[in-house]
């Protein structure tokens, strides 16, 4: 069960980092963070 969330984590973090469209969208998840 750790597993799983902790691996959701850095794919979360790669999916805007490596698509420059998601991270110019505002997500309310990442928000806070940008």
């Amino acid at each position: 069960m750790g597993r799983r969330p902790r691996y959701r984590s850095p794919v979360q973090d790669s999916s805007p980092l490596a698509r420059p469209d998601q991270a110019r969208t505002p997500m309310p998840r990442r928000g806070g963070r940008k």
